[in-house]
């Protein structure tokens, strides 16, 4: 690693990219959907009932978001490397509590909750995409597509891995193999990770790209440091803050609610959770598609717009098509492909508008939006079936909402940053 480092001829962007999916993998997607088969035969053998297990994941997801605006500060002034390190901590003090201390219900919640839960956003999805915002300029679209597959990867791989842990031994030791994962991680921060090119003499994509490209520039405006003030006061923001707040809200609440909706409308369980499936599959497809080809054609807020409008023609089409199968797998790929154009399309957005220098921090503002939208969708949804006897009104407003999103974005605009004066740009 240090020898490649110092040569230059091979750009450490690329082990930054290894590094930080790793981590992803390890710290988000084995523990977010791996925990859900340790949970289920924990719950049963210590008497736990649903509500508790439910009430941990929700305030997991919250936790998430809640400390957004502290990482994004955090990375804004020290880097990726110190979050990395804390989140890992963090979830391997709420794994091994869990693994040995015998915690009954609220005890539970509290380390799966509040603990593993603020871990996972230090050392998450916001962490992980200012390290790669850091090391790639016009390969960005690439290497995010690269990092966000891990999620998807960790969501079909981790559920099986961990229940064959369990059919092995026991529950127990599956959370001693997630905090295991998280020790790698820290490792990883420790020896691998560089919080910027800069520091080890290189450039963003690297030297040897810019000497085969001697016209290349950065693929976002250079853009001064601004104040959260400033931030504030640009209407862009809450663009990309509304735009954001509608894709989160129907994406979980169709995660959360249409299986059984299907089922209550006559689709055997069986063939109702293979949209789950698709729209997993087709996430992860949608963002690989935007990164390593749409995305060099077409501009990040049209990305963000058309994955609004996919998100909701998809619900929409399962919503109407209760009887057509075929339809409602359809439906369900439009929704897959819009939320892994949208998840793609939405960091980049953020870098053309607010520029690389703000971006960690303007994350952190995004970041619990996203996460309060995605935890009241489902439970909004599930409230509004019960009061009325059915989805179909609630998910048609969740389509509104999330379409007005998407044409509400295209009258964004980027920041003028000659408007703004430099302020001092962390140590």
């Amino acid at each position: 690693m240090l020898k490649a480092r110092r040569s230059g001829k091979f750009f450490y962007g690329y082990i930054i990219l290894a590094a930080v999916w790793i981590i992803y993998f390890s710290n988000l997607g084995l523990t977010i959907y791996g925990t859900a088969a340790l949970n289920a035969v924990m719950a049963e053998e210590r008497g736990f009932d649903a509500a508790a297990i439910g009430f941990a994941v929700g305030l997991c997801t919250l936790m998430q978001g809640l400390t957004g605006p502290f990482v994004g500060n955090l990375i804004d002034k020290k880097g990726v490397r110190l979050p990395f390190i804390l989140g890992s901590i963090l979830i391997i003090t709420g794994s091994l509590a869990i693994a040995y201390l015998g915690l009954g219900e609220i005890p539970f919640i509290g380390a799966y909750g509040l603990v593993m839960g603020a871990g996972m956003g230090f050392a998450g999805i916001l962490t992980t995409q200012s390290a790669v915002n850091e090391w790639f300029s016009q390969r960005k679209n690439m290497a995010l597509a690269v990092l966000l597959s891990a999620g998807g990867i960790g969501g079909f791989i981790s559920p099986i891995l961990l229940n064959r842990i369990v059919d092995a031994g026991s529950w127990t030791q599956g959370w001693i193999f997630i905090a295991g994962a998280a020790a790698v991680s820290i490792a990883i921060s420790v020896f691998v990770i560089v919080d910027r090119p800069s520091s080890i003499g290189e450039c963003s994509d690297g030297k040897e790209y810019h000497r085969r490209h001697p016209g290349a520039a950065e693929a976002s405006p250079s853009a001064p440091r601004l104040t959260m003030q400033q931030i504030f006061s640009q209407p862009s923001l809450y663009h990309i803050l509304f735009n954001t707040l509608g894709r989160s809200m129907l994406y979980y609440a169709c995660i959360g609610q249409i299986v059984l909706y299907l089922v209550y409308g006559g689709i055997p369980r069986d063939q109702a959770v293979v949209v789950i499936s698709i729209v997993t599959v087709v996430s992860l497809l949608g963002r690989f598609a935007f990164g390593f080809i749409c995305g060099k054609t077409i501009k990040p807020k049209h990305g963000l717009s058309f994955g609004s409008l996919f998100l909701a023609a998809g619900l929409l089409m399962i919503t109407a098509m209760t009887g057509n199968l075929p339809l409602i797998y359809i439906g369900g790929a439009l929704v897959g492909l819009g939320q892994g154009v949208g998840y793609i399309a939405t960091t980049l957005t953020i870098v053309e508008y607010m520029g690389n220098t703000n971006f960690p921090r303007v994350m952190g503002i995004s970041s619990p939006i996203n996460y309060f939208a995605g935890a009241l969708g489902p439970i909004a949804s599930g409230i509004a079936a019960t009061v009325t006897g059915s989805y179909i009104p609630v998910f048609v407003t969740l389509s509104i909402v999330c379409a007005a999103g998407g044409i509400t974005i295209l009258f964004s605009k980027p920041l003028d940053f000659s408007k703004f004066t430099e302020v001092p740009e962390r140590a």
